[in-house]
Formats: C-alpha cells, sequence, structure tokens
C-alpha cells in the first residue's frame, strides 16, 4: 500500500511537472505570438509612415519648383521697375552731389 502511494504521489507530481511545463510552453507561444503581431502592426506603421514621406518629400520638391518659377517671372516682371529705381537714384544722388557742390563757399571748410 505505501509502495503504491508513493507511486501515486510520483505520478502525480511527474503529471504536475508536465502541466507545469505545457503552461509554460503555452505562455511562451502566447507572448511569441503577440510578439509577432506586434512586429507586423510595427511593419504597417512603417511603411505608412515611409509612403507619406515620400509624398511631403514630392509635394516639397513641386513647391519649390513653383516658388523658383514664381521667382523667376515676378523678377522678369519687376527687373525693368527696378532698372527704372536705380538709374533714378543714381540721378538723384548726382544731383545732390551738384546742389552741395553750389552751395559750397570757398575757403569754408
Amino acid at each position: 500500500a505505501e509502495a503504491e502511494a508513493r507511486e501515486r504521489a510520483e505520478v502525480v507530481a511527474e503529471m504536475q511537472a508536465a502541466n507545469e511545463e505545457a503552461e509554460m510552453a503555452r505562455k511562451k507561444n502566447e507572448e511569441a505570438e503577440a510578439a509577432r503581431v506586434e512586429q507586423a502592426a510595427l511593419k504597417r506603421e512603417l511603411l505608412e509612415q515611409e509612403s507619406a514621406l515620400e509624398r511631403v518629400e514630392a509635394d516639397l520638391k513641386k513647391n519649390q519648383r513653383m516658388a523658383s518659377s514664381s521667382n523667376q517671372v515676378l523678377r522678369a516682371r519687376l527687373q525693368p521697375k527696378i532698372t527704372q529705381l536705380s538709374a533714378d537714384r543714381t540721378r538723384l544722388y548726382e544731383r545732390i552731389r551738384e546742389l552741395k557742390e553750389g552751395l559750397e563757399v570757398p575757403g569754408q571748410d
């Protein structure tokens, strides 16, 4: 009877150990599956962000081309006025210099 009780106790202990091992394996499998799911979600998010970045870069290049083109158009449109104003300024400085020379009294410095 004692040997039988010991044998039953050993069988119960072995079954408990097997159950604990199975539970640990199940938990590890769950953790691994959760990690795979998270990794897949992160990959999707990364692809979405890369795609968004590519769109932003394309928009930026397009906007830079448009701005450059707009600047060239504005510069071409304004250049005659800029040239005229520069010439007017030069004439005004020359006239001011002439007036100053006309106001100078010889012998005063």
